[in-house]
């Protein structure tokens, strides 16, 4: 029987110390399933310090902890510009929040670890609050010790795609676009 995520996550509450000790032991020794979650959460985490690096214009992090090779399609300086035009504060529309969530697809490239991680956005507009979802991908050179990113269009511009990542993304796909969820303000 292979152990699932969930499956793991829910029986951890009912476990003594020492079995969930023997368990994980196990778990380690047989299968790289705790590694690839441990490499998860720390893509998720690392995204979510890019996003807090970036509400707080910190702009020098975001752009470290944005991948590398994104240097070879935009400068440092349209990157700059990019992300003050995105968290730009106006009448219209204000971003208030950009939370990472858990990969939902990873795969190897060659020597990478790709993540794609859902983007939970909530921006104020005229009425109300507009939720919607936009992708990052995560990618490790370094079997998911460290995570850089890039973010991804629904759409992406393949040459460009091809010039920061010559060996493609695998079979991670790009969900197709969805309208976002307006939730009206409280009269």
């Amino acid at each position: 029987m292979r152990m699932t995520r969930q499956s793991f996550l829910f029986i951890i509450p009912f476990l003594t110390p020492l079995t969930l000790s023997i368990l994980l032991t196990f778990t380690c020794t047989s299968t790289p399933l705790l590694a690839q979650w441990v490499s998860e959460a720390k893509s998720q985490r690392t995204c979510n310090e890019l996003n807090a690096a970036a509400f707080n214009n910190d702009t020098d992090k975001a752009l470290d902890l944005m991948y590398p090779d994104l240097f070879k399609v935009i400068t440092r300086d349209q990157a700059i510009e990019l992300l003050h035009k995105v968290l730009e504060k106006n009448d219209q529309f204000q971003i208030t929040s950009m939370r990472c969530e858990p990969p939902i697809q990873t795969t190897i490239v060659g020597s990478r670890s790709l993540a794609l991680l859902p983007i939970s956005t909530e921006a104020r507009v005229p009425g109300g609050t507009f939720q919607y979802i936009s992708y990052y991908l995560g990618i490790s050179d370094n079997a998911g010790s460290t995570w850089k990113f890039l973010f991804m269009k629904h759409n992406p511009d393949q040459e460009q795609l091809q010039k920061i990542l010559p060996e493609g993304i695998g079979n991670i796909t790009i969900p197709p676009e969805q309208q976002g969820n307006f939730i009206p303000d409280v009269q």
